[in-house]
């Protein structure tokens, strides 16, 4: 009896999440232009790089990525363009941020990650505020609401952070 109660749940539980379930995305592939700018931020006398996709939308939502560790070669930023840009052709305004610089000192291998680089992590959360600070003066009309940050590895720690 208890079981046939529990596949009942189960089974409702299955159908109502089907009921509302909210379509990510969009059909549609909309036309977006990308371009490449340094921010920088004065406070901490620290340049940003970033790569920015704006689709042709009223009002699109943001989506940040942050790419995983690339031991302050550069560029890893636009090494997620296949992402980003399908992202963008969805609707999303997208920016991908590069955390890393030349002049930055490499990220600990070795040690307790959580402790020897968590500084990192920080770095990596600092971008991103500035960044949503500078989105909100330069596009006042991004929907601030639905923000999503993404990361890969390195990048999905400074997210989460």
């Amino acid at each position: 009896m208890k079981k046939n109660i529990y596949l009942l749940l189960l089974t409702f539980s299955l159908w109502t999440s089907c009921l509302t379930y909210k379509k990510v995305g969009s059909e549609r592939n909309y036309t977006f232009k990308s371009d490449t700018l340094t921010l920088f931020d004065r406070l901490r006398n620290r340049k940003i790089p970033i790569a920015i996709y704006k689709p042709k939308v009223d009002n699109p939502e943001i989506v940040i990525f942050s790419h995983g560790y690339g031991q302050n070669k550069g560029g890893n930023y636009l090494a997620y363009s296949y992402l980003t840009e399908y992202l963008a052709s969805k609707g999303y305004f997208v920016v991908s941020i590069q955390h890393e610089l030349p002049t930055d000192s490499l990220m600990p291998t070795t040690g307790i990650p959580q402790i020897v680089r968590r500084p990192f992590w920080e770095r990596g959360t600092n971008n991103i505020l500035f960044l949503i600070n500078e989105l909100k003066k330069s596009n006042p009309t991004l929907d601030f609401k639905h923000l999503t940050l993404i990361g890969h590895s390195n990048g999905g720690d400074m997210s989460m952070l």
